[in-house]
């Protein structure tokens, strides 16, 4: 990152050699097939423009958010998403702490993640066991969200086959 960035600031020969590697995926359709998943349930949306470190906390936390549940297993977003450490991709970034403060934590902006979930888990009709909401309002949730940007904490797949959950993350510098 910091090639990237020292090229970016140049005026001129802005290249950098990036490393790429080609990662197959742990659940491919013919597998989800197998397993009895061949519907979306619901899908959500929700945008944020802000800065790289939120950003890289939103993308880190949608690749720990994934995971394939077995009928009646119970999903706990925390446990999910593990600790929050630089070692595991988090940085710091503003976060809520305590009654509507903002603070920078590692992780923070996770909740994007969250609440994500949270709304796609409603539209599906999954039982939600346990969710916690903000004690600040954020405008930029829909009001669908409802009560304040509500986070899921835990929820439980009544689906009668496996269900997966999964998301992506395109977010700009702003």
């Amino acid at each position: 990152m910091k090639a990237l960035t020292a090229a970016a600031l140049k005026s001129s020969k802005r290249t950098v050699e990036v490393v790429v590697a080609e990662v197959e995926p742990e659940l491919t359709a013919k597998k989800a097939e197998a397993m009895g998943i061949h519907t979306a349930l619901a899908t959500y949306k929700t945008v944020f423009d802000c800065p790289p470190e939120r950003q890289q906390n939103v993308r880190v936390t949608t690749q720990y958010a994934d995971k394939i549940m077995a009928p009646g297993e119970v999903y706990n977003f925390d446990k999910q998403i593990g600790p929050r450490t630089e070692e595991r991709g988090f940085a710091l970034a503003p976060g809520i702490v305590g009654k509507g403060e903002l603070e920078d934590v590692l992780g923070g902006g996770i909740c994007q993640v969250s609440t994500t979930l949270f709304n796609a888990v409603f539209e599906a009709g999954l039982e939600i066991l346990e969710r916690h909401n903000h004690s600040l309002y954020i405008d930029h949730y829909p009001p669908a969200a409802t009560l304040r940007s509500p986070t899921a904490s835990r929820l439980s797949s009544s689906a009668t086959t496996p269900t997966t959950t999964s998301g992506c993350t395109a977010g700009r510098t702003g």
